[in-house]
């Protein structure tokens, strides 16, 4: 499964207005992806938006920094 196609499912979806969905998408998307880079912030960035319009300001605050953490560079190898 590709998810990269899952995490833009759930960009049109939070576009809709379906965030639980969304979200749900999203987490499939990372479970899936590499869960570094760019995708891995797409994921928890749009986690975080979804959790902001459900009203859950403690949950989007962990979502924006599971994507700080995520890293964007070759982790070194050794």
């Amino acid at each position: 499964e590709n998810p990269r196609l899952w995490q833009l499912k759930a960009e049109a979806l939070l576009r809709q207005g379906e965030f639980l969905d969304a979200e749900k998408l999203a987490m499939k998307s990372y479970d899936l992806g590499s869960q570094i880079g760019e995708w891995c912030m797409r994921n928890w960035l749009l986690i975080a938006e979804t959790r902001d319009a459900l009203g859950d300001a403690s949950t989007s605050e962990a979502a924006r920094r599971r994507a700080d953490g995520c890293p964007t560079r070759p982790l070194p190898r050794y």
